[in-house]
């Protein structure tokens, strides 16, 4: 909730106390309902202010830099450590506590960066994210702190993209499985807004797993199998993200089928996602397991077979229509709507000079939509 939001949100609350319209049991119920009574997640200005002290002072540092003996280089480094350490131990305030373990993050991966590189100690910039996301975790369960947790977990994420190898990839999902054990709120009380930004670094980071374990520079498998994973469990958290995913990789699909691949290269990935459509077929959810079944045969089937683009695009651009059609169903209306004037976009590109070829398109996309009207009134 965005802090002018929140603020007038809790004098309403208080506004209604004062004249009797809810008593002080109910007001204190309401506001730990919406996490009013806490200080917010994302301290951003302080958090903010201390880092651009902090690069303050590294950038009057850095101006004399070779000049400056190494003992005395070694020694600044240590003491601008040792002095963020002090602030949190120190600090009686809870908001001040975060903000100096955050500069405290940045000063260790400086410390390490330039130690190794005064006394030549060798550069693996990998490993340096690796330790420093390690310890800041560390820091943040123990100081109990949501923001500091999200700083190291964004620095254990770079040393994965910098690594990139087979060991990283299965470290890189114990990661992730952290990252979702502190958005389902067991670790940390999060606000819905956390909760939010990480589940949508979550989505994000598994995407890539996925993506990584496709094993091609442009295969969009892995936001499609993942969309239609998250979807297919009904993981209310991740469920707007999976729909955003999910369109634009459609999109993407119905200007470029050839090029931009869809396929699973694993067995059990494969069995995963025909389950899935079984089960939401029996369930009843046919929109999501025919969709499920249809992209993996289809997929599948065009990266065996040599298979005519126009088909291709042909497929693609009616379940990007189905999709938007689904959206607008289940009141994402403005998502369905975007997703209807991109594919139009598309359609109008691919189909550019051939204006009667564009006129059907568009036909059939009006009367598809009138019937979907149509039905929807009755």
């Amino acid at each position: 909730m965005f802090f002018n939001k929140k603020s007038f949100l809790k004098s309403e609350i208080a506004r209604l106390a004062n004249e009797g319209l809810i008593n002080k049991e109910q007001e204190k119920e309401i506001l730990d309902s919406y996490s009013l009574n806490k200080s917010s997640d994302f301290p951003f200005l302080v958090i903010f202010a201390f880092i651009f002290i902090g690069l303050s002072i590294l950038t009057l540092v850095a101006y004399n830099w070779e000049q400056i003996p190494n003992i005395f280089k070694t020694f600044l480094l240590l003491t601008a450590l040792f002095s963020t350490h002090l602030g949190i131990f120190y600090s009686k305030s809870p908001l001040f506590k975060q903000s100096f373990g955050i500069l405290s993050s940045f000063v260790l991966l400086a410390n390490i960066a330039l130690i190794s590189q005064i006394y030549h100690l060798g550069e693996d910039t990998a490993l340096a994210f690796l330790s420093v996301g390690c310890i800041v975790l560390v820091l943040a369960f123990a100081l109990k702190s949501f923001s500091i947790f999200i700083v190291g977990y964004l620095f254990t994420s770079v040393w994965y993209f910098l690594s990139f190898d087979n060991h990283s990839i299965h470290l890189f999902i114990c990661l992730i499985v952290l990252g979702i054990i502190v958005q389902s709120g067991i670790l940390f009380c999060l606000s819905l807004n956390a909760t939010r930004f990480l589940a949508f670094l979550n989505f994000v980071f598994l995407s890539l797993y996925l993506y990584n374990f496709q094993g091609n520079s442009l295969n969009l498998s892995a936001f499609v199998w993942l969309s239609l994973i998250v979807l297919g469990f009904h993981l209310k958290s991740y469920q707007s993200y999976a729909y955003f995913a999910l369109a634009l990789t459609l999109v993407a699909l119905s200007y470029d089928a050839n090029h931009l691949f869809l396929s699973s290269s694993s067995t059990s990935l494969s069995a995963l996602l025909i389950l899935l459509g079984a089960i939401n077929l029996y369930f009843k959810h046919y929109f999501l397991g025919i969709l499920t079944i249809s992209l993996l045969l289809i997929g599948n089937y065009s990266a065996l077979y040599p298979t005519n683009a126009i088909i291709l695009k042909g497929f693609y651009s009616f379940f990007t229509f189905l999709l938007g059609v689904h959206f607008i169903k289940e009141n994402h209306k403005i998502l369905g709507l975007l997703t209807f004037s991109l594919l139009i976009v598309i359609r109008y590109l691919d189909l550019l000079g051939d204006y009667i070829g564009a006129s059907v398109v568009f036909l059939c996309f009006g009367l598809g939509l009138l019937l979907f009207a149509r039905r929807k009134n009755a």
